[in-house]
């Protein structure tokens, strides 16, 4: 990576509780999140998040970003209790669990994608939904974290979302996940995932079509369903304009409720679900 590279890894927003300093690193537990184009970073004291901190990177500089930032940021250097990482890889595919088996994996995968990409195969395992979701993470990627973090936790964010938000929902609802370049949609009635999917999006007329296309594919009454939006997204935000436009009941989901937070990460309730529910 050149120093011209290098330059475009920025610090984004930064939560810190004053008392961090004092806790012992062997009762911090490290929560990461790696997307295409940033890096999410929280520390866990028990059931309490106490810091937050995020860096921004230009797309598909993943590889380079995260080899600076693994050589340069302390909290990244340290050995902790236990680590979490999560994965926004785009190529994911959920299968029943009894379509699957060891030798069916990698034909399973590649049969949903024109040009399947390269990597090393992961399989979460889904046991509320009976199911599996695949998706392939480059080797060098895998290499890193596997070098960096050898006792640490993978899986995708999509596996951490599946599990958390379905057990924490009691209506009807669509939820909207918001990523950079990314759109994860899931419909639930009380605990149950009726339907899930994944779109890539540029504009705020992007999202609102696959938001569209989505109502009408499931027979959602636009003037009755409940849209909730998570992620990095505010009421000023394209997404939310856009959508609020054509949904009478649009509004933000709420924090992961399984942890607690520290009163000096103040931020939106709908941000940075997947980070937390890792």
């Amino acid at each position: 990576m050149t120093a011209e590279k290098l330059q475009q890894v920025s610090a984004g927003p930064i939560y810190s509780d004053p008392a961090l300093a004092s806790i012992p690193l062997e009762a911090l537990q490290l929560n990461l999140l790696l997307e295409n184009t940033q890096l999410q970073l929280a520390l866990r004291h028990n059931q309490e998040f106490v810091h937050l901190a995020v860096y921004h990177f230009p797309e598909n500089q993943a590889v380079a970003a995260l080899r600076f930032l693994l050589s340069q940021e302390e909290w990244l250097r340290k050995n902790y209790s236990r680590v979490h990482i999560g994965l926004s890889v785009p190529e994911l595919t959920l299968v029943p669990g009894e379509f699957l088996d060891g030798a069916q994996a990698d034909t399973l995968f590649d049969f949903n994608f024109s040009h399947p990409s390269s990597g090393r195969l992961y399989t979460d395992t889904l046991p509320d939904l009976a199911a599996n979701l695949l998706y392939r993470l480059p080797d060098a990627v895998d290499q890193l974290l596997r070098l960096h973090f050898p006792q640490a936790t993978l899986q995708h964010g999509t596996t951490a979302l599946l599990k958390a938000l379905p057990a924490e929902n009691n209506e009807e609802a669509l939820y909207v996940y918001v990523q950079p370049g990314q759109l994860q949609f899931l419909y639930l009635q009380g605990h149950k995932l009726k339907y899930f999917n994944l779109f890539r999006y540029v504009t705020g007329e992007d999202y609102c079509y696959h938001l569209m296309n989505v109502c009408n594919q499931l027979h959602l009454d636009r003037e009755k369903i409940k849209v909730m939006l998570l992620g990095e997204v505010v009421r000023q935000s394209d997404v939310f304009q856009y959508a609020y436009k054509y949904i009478r009941q649009i509004g933000f989901g709420r924090r992961y409720t399984g942890a607690t937070y520290s009163p000096s990460l103040q931020m939106p309730e709908n941000f940075y679900y997947q980070l937390f529910a890792l």
